[in-house]
Order: structure tokens, then sequence, then C-alpha cells
């Protein structure tokens, strides 16, 4: 690079020069001055004492005298010296005796200007004229010299001035010279060094050389230009070593960030501010951000659902110190939907900074699995109850159908044997009534604790809508005004009438008992409702499609929701105790869950419910005609050309139920044989196997149950009908299927169930 001149070393070197040697010979000349001034003014003061020696005499004798011609001889003998501009003689009075004045070119010199400014220089000599006569000294007179200096001093000037030219001269001349031998010897040697260090390429230095003159390859220059080189060299190999480190280390970066970025763990790092600094791709595909930035950018604050937890975090990324918690809280995506998080947050200190890093982990699926887990533990711990209310209400059936069976049969047979205008006629068909609201309710309670297929036909929901309200309004207080709202009318379902008849009149029980004596309304709706993907996808235990929609709406006591959350569990009510069984609303879920349906409620404490009963409707083109409905003049045909087409043989351990039936069979016009021991009947069927044409058993028995019984004689007669009685709800799921039961009654039975059943088994061909 080229630097103008007076930037140059040589330069100031001269200029360095010239001024340590300007200073040194002003030194110099001042020390010559000054000793040579001190010679000059001895030299002076000789030279006036000379002059005033040779002229005291004369100069007392005219004053002695009076000889004025003499004095002025005297004044103008001193006159004749250049320096002296005045002369006087004052005589013993004081009197002036002779003076003479003259010009004297005495312009102070230069340098005696520069250093004394311009004032004239002049001394004044006063000498006493003292005249001794034989001892007698008589009064002096005085004789008074004038002398200008700067003529004197002349001389001394001029040299003075040649000797400061001359070291003037010589400095120059030095730093001339001194300036050009360092130029040529330094400086122009270290502008190539600057010159070659110019071209140097600041990426790779190790690879250029430094040009030096080989005249100076061995002094001073040239070992600098050696070990810069060297130095150059060794810092490209530290350019070139930290360069690979640095690419290294960038790789190492980009990998370790692909890694972050690729692992199924969510990562941020917080700094003391609570901001992140950095998220990886899964944090930001957990929040719901688009992109990382965006992600930073955002307030986290926001993301927590509950601020406790967003309290929680702040703590722990805030602690001064090394620590490791795990939180497990509900995090905000930015859509606004919610996720669970399970996270790890671990203080430390990184570049001399502490952070917060913090490890996310997606468990929303783990969640789910928890609580479909304690839903599924909920459901078995509820199944297990069931089973043993079953096993309880199995047994409590089986007996109460067993008394329930005479007290029915006897009642219709003794019917049967009045007139309608009897008086006892109304009082046993109270009798039949009690007993039939008996068997329907121990019917409830078995379909409650066994899950039963049932009877299932076609149902009208607006019929049985009616029929439930017509009952309801008979007994619910006047004060409640009944609503009924038949929105969507002729809807139709497959199902058990009398199960959903039962779900109906539970509901409405409830919503009339949550109102009380106070006045209230109760609203019955029927609409259509059409059941989508996100619906069933809440509610898994429903498809997706075309549903049934009954509501039961109150504006009763309501329901809190911790109460919700139990309402339809076995044995839960919130009734007095002998109110509330609590298996009403169980029985309605079970119920509507065997019919492939759904039950809800929405309530709020003092503001009333509504229960909603969703039943998928029915589609005529997808099931068939099951079954076919009895009329009286059928029984009655039957009964009559019944009379004496059989031979029945009737087992039951229990003697009442053995007899009741024994007539029962008898009125129809059977001829029927009753044994109350399984073993017993069992013998005399294979003593005489073709004596019967139709077995009836008892299912439970002591000694040999019916299934048993059966098994034995079907070895002896495949092709007999036989029917199987329980006391137990009946599933033809359970029985056994290579007995071939032709029929099954549930006790306790009536009679115009028995006598179809009977002319179906025994005359199909004439019922055809």
């Amino acid at each position: 690079m080229n630097r103008l001149f007076p930037e140059r070393i040589s330069f100031k070197l001269g200029v360095a020069t010239f001024v340590v040697g300007a200073l040194l010979g002003a030194l110099a000349l001042l020390l010559i001055t000054y000793f040579d001034l001190r010679s000059e003014t001895h030299d002076v003061d000789e030279q006036l004492d000379t002059i005033m020696t040779v002229s005291l005499p004369s100069a007392r004798r005219a004053v002695h005298l009076y000889d004025e011609a003499l004095a002025e001889e005297v004044v103008v003998g001193l006159l004749n010296y250049p320096f002296v501009s005045d002369v006087a003689i004052y005589d013993e009075f004081g009197a002036e005796l002779v003076r003479r004045r003259q010009d004297v070119d005495g312009n102070p010199h230069v340098l005696q200007q520069w250093l004394f400014g311009s004032n004239e220089l002049k001394v004044s000599r006063d000498i006493q004229l003292q005249h001794v006569t034989e001892d007698i000294a008589l009064q002096p007179g005085r004789l008074v010299l004038r002398v200008d200096q700067s003529v004197i001093y002349a001389p001394f000037w001029d040299r003075t001035l040649r000797h400061l030219l001359q070291i003037t001269l010589l400095a120059v001349l030095l730093s001339v010279v001194l300036m050009l031998v360092f130029y040529l010897m330094v400086a122009k040697p270290l502008s190539q060094f600057a010159a070659s260090f110019a071209k140097i390429d600041p990426s790779n230095p190790g690879a250029a050389g430094l040009d030096i003159p080989s005249r100076h390859r061995k002094d001073e220059l040239g070992l600098v230009v050696h070990t810069t080189t060297e130095l150059l060299q060794q810092i490209g190999e530290h350019i070139d070593a930290r360069d690979r480190a640095a690419q290294e280390l960038r790789n190492k970066d980009l990998y370790v960030r692909q890694i972050l970025n690729d692992s199924p763990i969510g990562i941020t790092v917080v700094n003391r501010q609570h901001r992140p600094v950095f998220v990886n791709r899964r944090v930001v595909e957990m929040m719901g951000a688009g992109t990382e930035q965006q992600l930073i950018e955002s307030d986290i604050s926001d993301s927590y659902v509950y601020p406790e937890d967003a309290s929680k975090v702040l703590a722990l990324e805030g602690l001064g110190r090394v620590t490791r918690e795990s939180l497990q809280m509900e995090r905000r995506r930015l859509d606004g939907s919610s996720w669970w998080c399970l996270m790890d947050i671990s203080r430390m200190e990184f570049d001399g900074e502490d952070v917060s890093v913090n490890y996310h982990y997606d468990i929303t699926e783990r969640v789910k699995a928890e609580e479909e887990n304690k839903r599924l533990e909920h459901r078995l711990e509820q199944s297990k109850r069931l089973e043993m209310v079953g096993t309880l209400a199995g047994g409590i059936a089986h007996d109460f159908n067993n008394i329930l069976t005479p007290i029915l049969g006897y009642a219709q047979m003794a019917m049967d044997d009045l007139k309608a205008t009897d008086p006892l006629y109304g009082d046993l068909q109270e009798i039949e009534k009690a007993a039939k609201r008996a068997k329907k309710l121990i019917q409830q309670v078995l379909n409650f604790s066994r899950k039963r297929s049932g009877t299932h036909s076609e149902v009208v929901l607006e019929e049985l809508i009616m029929d439930g309200v017509s009952l309801i309004r008979a007994s619910m207080p006047k004060t409640i005004e009944l609503d009924l709202q038949l929105l969507t009318p002729g809807l139709k379902v497959w199902g058990d009438p009398s199960q959903l008849d039962q779900v109906l009149m539970n509901l409405l029980t409830n919503a009339v008992d949550a109102i009380g004596e106070t006045p209230g309304q109760l609203t019955v709706a029927l609409e259509d409702y059409v059941v989508d993907r996100d619906f069933a996808a809440t509610h898994p235990q429903i498809k997706p499609g075309l549903f049934a929609k009954i509501s039961i709406t109150d504006n009763g006591c309501g329901i809190d929701p911790a109460t919700q959350e139990r309402i339809f569990d076995p044995f839960f009510t919130t009734k007095e105790p002998g109110k509330g069984s609590g298996i009403g609303l169980a029985t309605c879920h079970r119920i509507t869950t065997d019919h492939e349906g759904l039950v809800t409620v929405y309530s709020e404490a003092g503001q009333g419910s509504t229960f909603s009963v969703l039943l998928p409707t029915y589609d005529p083109s997808q099931r068939g005609e099951t079954g076919r409905l009895n009329t009286s003049e059928a029984i009655a045909a039957i009964q009559a050309e019944a009379q004496g087409r059989g031979r029945i043989v009737y087992v039951d351990d229990d003697d009442k139920n053995a007899r009741f039936a024994e007539r029962l069979l008898f009125r129809l016009g059977y001829d029927v044989t009753v044994y109350t021991s399984p073993r017993f009947a069992l013998e005399k069927i294979r003593s005489q196997p073709q004596s019967l044409d139709l077995l009836i058993s008892d299912r439970s028995m002591p000694d040999l149950s019916g299934y048993k019984l059966i098994e034995q004689v079907r070895q002896l007669r495949p092709e007999l009908p036989v029917i199987l009685v329980s006391g137990f709800a009946v599933d033809d799921n359970e029985q056994p299927q290579d007995l071939n039961i032709s029929g099954f009654i549930s006790k306790p039975f009536e009679k115009d169930e028995v006598a179809e059943m009977l002319e179906r088994l025994l005359n199909p061909a004439e019922e055809a």
C-alpha cells in the first residue's frame, strides 16, 4: 500500500534526527555563546579599564587646573573610540567642565534583538578624578563615560550567528543523510515486506512467501521475515485446523439437531426469562405450530389448560440450582385443542447461563387408555356385582316363581269355573293381576341380573310413549304439567316391547319424583336423530346412522356432577331408604345397550334434568317377522280341539307346582302323569318308553337336573317333544344344543301360554 511521504518512517526518522540535532546544536551553541560572551565581556572590561587608565591623569590635571582645553583634548581623545557615545568631565563642584557626544552606529544585532529585545544596551562609567598635592587631597572631579555595548559585541554576535547557521546546516544535512540511509536500509525493505504481506490470502496465509532483498537475508530484517514466514505457516496450519474443527463442529451440530428434531420426545430449552431459545420439530408438532420460530415467538404460558400447572413449571424453571422434576398436565395447542403431556424439567448450566431443558412426552393415548382401563375396571366390577345379584336373584326368583305358579294357575282355573257375573270372579281377577305383576317384577329382576335376548319385534315408539304417558299421568301429582311433543311420528325400532316400556316408565317415574309436589313441567319428546362419526367416536357403544331419540325433561331438583358420574351404577341411589332400589337407571342403561342404543343425561343442580334415549330405527327390509300374536279366539279353539289328544309326563321336585300342573294339564284335556322324583320318572319311562307323547321337566332338581333327565330320555325316544320349565330366566344361548329342547316355559306359567305350546308340539299338522 502506498503511503504519503510524511507518513513514512524514514521521513519521521529524518525529522526526528533534525529536531534532535537542532536541539543538541542549540544546546552546544548556547554553551559556546555563554562562554564566548563571558570572554568577550572580560575583554571589553579590560579595554575600558585600559582606556580609562590612559585618560585618567590628563582628566585629573584638567579638572585641577580648570584647563578646559586639556579637558577638551581628553574628551575628544575618548570619543575616538567607536563604541564611546558620550564623555563628560565635571569639576569638584559638580559643574560640567566639558561634555561631548557622538552618534554611534550601534543598532542591536539580530541575535541580540531575538535574545534581549530591541532595547539599547548602553553602559555608563563614572570615575572620580581626585588630585593629591603635598599629601593634601583636594575635592575630586568626575569623568563620566557612556559606552554602547552593541558596537562592542557586534563581532561576537556575528560569530555566534555563523555558528548557529553552521549547526543548523549540519543538522539538516545529517537528518537528510540519515533519512536516505534509513530509507534504503530499513524503510524500503519494510515497504517490500508490507507489499508481500498485502499479497497474503487471509484464508491460507501459509501459502504465500515474503519477499526480501538478498542483502538483508542475514540481518535483522531477514530474521524478521524468516520468523514471520514461519509464523504465517503456523497460523495457516492453525487456521486449517480451526476450519476443520469448525466444520466438524457444524457437522456435529447438524447431526445433533437432526437427532433432536427426529426424536419422538419434544425438547424445549428455556432461558431465565422463561422464553424458549430452542424447540425441536416434535414440540412444534405437539403444539400445532407451523414453524419453530412461530412457537418461539408465542407465549407458551397460554398453552397450559390449568393456571396452576403453568405456575409449577415457571417455579421449577426459575430455580437457581440443578434439579429434575416431572409433571403431568393438560396442554393446549395453538389451535385450541388439548393434549396430555408428561414434562421432565431439568435445570442445568450451559455456556455460562442457567437454562431449563424441558422434555415433553405426548401421553394423550396413555391417558385415554388409563381412562378406558378405569372404565373397563368399573364395568368389570359392575359385572361382578351383577353376577352376584344374578346368582342371588336367580335363587330367589326360582323359589318365588314356584310360589307364584300355583297362585296364578289356581286363580285362572277358578275363573274358568265361574261366570263373569259371579262376585268371586272379580276377586280372582285381582289375584290374577297381582300374580302377573309379581311375575313381571321377577322377570325384570332376572332381565337385569342376566342378559337375555327376550322377544324382539317391531315397536312403534309413538304408541309406546302414549301408553307410558297415560299410565304416569294417572299417578303423578296434578301440579305437574305434562307436555307431549311427537316431533317425528311413526318412528319404529326393533326390540323387546316390555323392556323398552320398562326404560320409559323408569325415566318418567324418576322425572316425576325429581319434581315432587311442587308445581313443575314434564316434557316428553320424540324425534329422529342422526348420529354422525364424531358423535359415535365419543360414544363407541353406538354406530353412525339414523336413530330415534326420546327425551324426557323435567324442571326438578337437578343432578350435581359428582352424582352424574355414578348415576348408572347398580344400587346407587339418592332417594331415601325404602324409596329407591338403585337398579332403575342401571336397568335402563343395560336395556338400551342391549338394544344397541344409548341413554345420556344432561343436568345442572337446581335447574332440572334431561334424559335422552337413542335407539336405532327399524328398517323392515333388514329384519323378518318373528313369532305371531295369539288371540283369545285362537286359544279357545286350541283348547276345544285339544281334548284327549296327548299323554304328558310332568316332572317337578316341588309338590305344589306338580299338583297344580297336573290339574292344569288335565283341565286342558291331556292325559297327565306327575312325578316329584326325576329318577323315579326316568325308571318309569324306561319301562314304557312309548307310553308318553310329551315330556315336561323342571330345570333345577336336586337328584337329577332337567338337562340330565332329558338327555337320558333322548336316548330312549330321540323324537319325543320336550318342554323345559324353569323359575330362572330362560336364555336360548345357555341351553345345550344337542338336547333339541322343543320349548321353554318360565314360571309362573299361564294357562293360555301352556295351551298354545302344547297344541303346537302335539298337533303341528292341525295347527298349520
